[in-house]
Formats: structure tokens, sequence, C-alpha cells
């Protein structure tokens, strides 16, 4: 296995997934940050963990399809399986709809944010895929 580069601590790891699970780095997100437990960044830290999370991102861009398909396969079985109950106690079908999109999008966000994460602390390898013979 490649030599790894995991954070010293929990709360780092944690900051980077959360950063890395967000279209913007935001205001709204350094006050959830705080929330956890976790000091308020200058500036200059700011944008070092935003490049840095950009950085990632961008290292899984090309299996960002391929998660999003296997999010939303997931959460279409589920709603699959889930459906009949559902209807049994007169849930409407369009509310159902937009809870798998937002389940969807939740664990798109999550999903990129681990494999980015783990491609980065050279946990797992991305070589792209040779075309069959």
């Amino acid at each position: 296995m490649a030599e790894s580069h995991i954070p010293a601590t929990s709360s780092s790891l944690q900051t980077e997934l959360l950063m890395d699970s967000v279209e913007t780095i935001d205001e709204e997100l350094l006050v959830y940050l705080e929330r956890l437990g976790q000091p308020r960044r200058s500036p200059d830290v700011l944008d070092m963990e935003t490049k840095a999370s950009r950085a990632r991102l961008e290292s899984v861009a090309p299996l960002r399809p391929l998660i999003e398909m296997y999010c939303r396969l997931w959460a279409e079985g589920m709603y699959q399986l889930t459906s009949e109950e559902a209807a049994d106690i007169g849930e409407v079908a369009e509310v159902w709809d937009q809870l798998v999109t937002q389940i969807v999008s939740h664990m798109n966000a999550v999903s990129v944010a681990i494999v980015a994460n783990l491609i980065d602390k050279g946990v797992i390898t991305h070589a792209p895929r040779r075309a069959r013979r």
C-alpha cells in the first residue's frame, strides 16, 4: 500500500470531509465547524484548506459520474423496496421522488468526499480503465 498521509486528528479529517462534501466553503460551513469545537480560521488558513479541498475533488473528478450513478441506483432500489409500504400509509409519490433526489444528492456528496480523501491519503489509487479488447 502507498504511504498514507492521514491527518493527525479525527477533527482535521472531519474538516476535510465536510469541506469536500459542499459546493462552496462558506460562512455557514465555518459556523458548523465552530459548533463542532474547531477554531475560527484565519483567511490564509481558510484559503489553504479550500485549495487543498478543491485539489482532492479534482482527483476524483473522473469518478464522479460513476459515484453518482451508484448512489442513484441504491436510492432508487431502496425506494422500490419501501414504496409499497409508503403507498399503504398514503404517502404521495411526488414526496418520495423528492426524497430520493435528496438522498442521492447527500450520498453523492459524501461518497465523493470519502473517495477523494482516500485517494489524497494514498489509501486507494485510481487509474483510468483500459479499453477492453
